[in-house]
């Protein structure tokens, strides 16, 4: 079972959950929105069985995940969230991680991995390289395109065995185990498209 701990960053107090061999090679598991971290409750075993140091936090606003001073703006911006992610890794030490994320999260993930390229060993994105332009408006969808079916960030059974498989793929390619490079997986399968795994909580601020 995972252990339920958390650690002080400039901003904020991150509680995360924590499991698997703790001198293993550190993975760092993000959720979004409206999910917490019980969205990877199917991917952490397998990842801990396999020597891994798995580590999913309470993005800013989530569970028991608090601000310091009562004062600061409750920001949900990329940038801030992908500041939040770093601070963390800071705060415990990791100097290298692989990071998967979705939603909030996979934006986190995606931009610590553009800022600090060093420090991040592999990427799985679930829903793509979702870093957004918000200062330029995205031009609506032409008449009669179809917009891609999805269930708004919640991980289905089918991305659960998908994500595992892939953390844990690209995670062994640094040391050259099951002949796999290092890379960045972007898309998951097409028949990822079926009932929640997860239930949707509320997003406290």
């Amino acid at each position: 079972m995972p252990t339920g701990l958390t650690v002080r960053t400039p901003t904020l107090e991150i509680a995360y959950e924590a499991s698997g061999d703790a001198t293993g090679f550190p993975v760092v598991l993000l959720h979004g929105f409206p999910d917490d971290v019980h969205a990877w409750d199917a991917v952490a075993p397998p990842l801990a069985a396999a020597g891994y140091r798995v580590l999913v936090p309470y993005l800013r606003g989530y569970g028991p995940t608090r601000f310091l001073d009562a004062a600061t703006p409750r920001l949900a911006q990329q940038a801030a969230i992908a500041q939040d992610l770093r601070d963390f890794m800071d705060a415990l030490g990791l100097d290298r991680v692989g990071l998967a994320g979705y939603d909030w999260g996979g934006r986190a993930a995606c931009i610590t991995a553009i800022l600090a390229p060093e420090r991040v060993h592999a990427l799985v994105t679930i829903g793509g390289y979702n870093v957004q332009n918000t200062l330029v408006a995205q031009p609506p969808a032409r008449p009669g395109r179809s917009v891609p079916s999805g269930t708004n960030g919640i991980l289905t059974l089918s991305e659960v065995g998908w994500a595992s498989s892939s953390i844990a793929a690209i995670s062994a390619g640094s040391s050259g185990r099951n002949g796999h490079r290092p890379g960045v997986s972007t898309t998951p399968p097409s028949s990822a498209r079926h009932r929640p795994l997860t239930t949707p909580i509320s997003c406290r601020w």
